[in-house]
């Protein structure tokens, strides 16, 4: 079960043999969101072309995405820090061979870090879900502080969404949260936790990130939430909750932090 669901999360990192790059064709956009600073849009349309992914890199830093082949662009964060990203448009061509077809360079200054974790991105879409920002919107019409906010949502998500063992054994590389579909069915593993608690938040605008990783000295890959609390990040595992941890897990866990969105 727990190889299954890191296999899924690990996905949007996986390393790529690439191939010779060719020029960028029509249709396909990589920009910076006006939306959201911090975060870059990319888009490839053309359902015939199979299999697409996104690398993003500063310096030796990398992250991979799957990307989506829809006249709708992807939203992507740029979270590794200031400075100049490559941001690389990758097509399959075979196996796990991959050809570059569009790159592009980018700079990022002076982002506030909170600013960027509430951002609505491919794992933490909450503006595609209108159903998700209605419901966070009603937890917390009667909150006066951030921290009420919070326990208000945290506390929702504890009582009504199960974890999904099923789901857990049968998930496959590459799956990402689908935030609609959580709350209809309302149950999840790690990754929907986090992604639903994440994005409950972001939309009242708490930053909240998506932090994936290993657990304990069994290394379990895992999905957790870091939330913007007084002047500190505040982890938050809501799936261990559910199991019956604590909310705030102890200092004694070992959380080893592999990428965050």
């Amino acid at each position: 079960m727990a190889r299954r669901v890191a296999l899924a999360i690990l996905a949007v990192a996986v390393l790529l043999s690439v191939a010779p790059a060719s020029v960028a064709q029509a249709g396909i956009e990589i920009s910076l969101s006006k939306d959201f600073p911090g975060c870059v849009l990319v888009k490839h349309p053309g359902e015939q072309y199979g299999k697409v992914k996104a690398i993003i890199q500063k310096g030796e830093e990398r992250y991979t995405y799957d990307i989506r082949l829809s006249d709708d662009p992807e939203c992507l964060p740029l979270q590794m820090g200031n400075g100049v990203y490559t941001v690389r448009l990758m097509r399959n061509i075979s196996g796990t061979r991959y050809r570059e077809i569009a790159r592009k360079t980018v700079r990022v200054e002076n982002v506030d870090e909170r600013q960027l974790f509430l951002a609505s991105v491919q794992n933490v879409a909450w503006k595609d879900s209108e159903d998700l920002q209605k419901l966070a919107a009603e937890l917390t019409a009667s909150c006066e502080t951030d921290a009420e906010k919070v326990e208000k949502i945290y506390e929702w998500v504890l009582e009504n969404i199960d974890y999904d063992y099923e789901k857990a054994r049968t998930v496959e590389a590459g799956y990402l949260p689908d935030l609609d579909q959580i709350l209809h069915d309302k149950k999840g593993i790690c990754y929907d936790y986090a992604a639903l608690f994440g994005g409950l938040l972001r939309s009242v605008g708490i930053p909240a990130k998506l932090v994936t990783g290993y657990v304990g000295v069994q290394r379990v890959y895992h999905a957790w939430n870091e939330v913007w609390e007084g002047d500190t990040w505040q982890r938050y595992d809501v799936t261990r909750a559910v199991m019956g941890g604590r909310k705030v897990p102890d200092s004694a866990t070992k959380y080893e932090v592999r990428y965050v969105f």
